[in-house]
């Protein structure tokens, strides 16, 4: 899809964007209740970043570590 989005296919870029429309969607209510960074995960998200509204990517973020990471520090937090 990412090949086909550099050629300018209208396809796969309605694709890309309802992808990141989906993800806003999401980190939205996070942020709502109380996120304060969302990381999105998996292979398409370093192309959707920049499809995303301003308001979420101001929030929205690339990893810095792996799931096993992100899971430590959650459990760090709670005690």
């Amino acid at each position: 899809m990412i090949e086909h989005l550099s050629k300018g296919d209208q396809l796969a870029e309605q694709l890309i964007r309802e992808s990141a429309e989906d993800a806003a969607m999401m980190i939205r209510v996070l942020y709502q209740r109380g996120a304060s960074q969302c990381a999105l995960v998996g292979g398409l998200s370093e192309f959707v970043m920049p499809w995303l509204p301003e308001d979420v990517a101001a929030i929205a973020t690339l990893p810095q570590g792996d799931a096993m990471h992100g899971a430590l520090l959650m459990a760090m937090k709670l005690f």
